[in-house]
């Protein structure tokens, strides 16, 4: 009975470790905002691509 319950504990803290090491919880904020700004204008063949940051941010950029 005894090597049934320490078998059960096993598993039960193997599952709590995998499941405390999982990357991201599903619903994450991977959300990037900008913290200090330049107004000079950059030369338009420096940019390859840009986006736009999420509206949770406190002000609106393009990175």
């Amino acid at each position: 009975m005894m090597n049934i319950s320490m078998l059960r504990l096993s598993i039960i803290l193997v599952a709590a470790l995998f499941y405390q090491a999982s990357p991201a919880p599903w619903e994450s904020d991977t959300t990037s905002c900008c913290f200090s700004y330049t107004s000079r204008k950059l030369p338009q063949s420096h940019v390859q691509e840009y986006f736009y940051t999420s509206s949770r941010c406190s002000q609106p950029a393009v990175v």
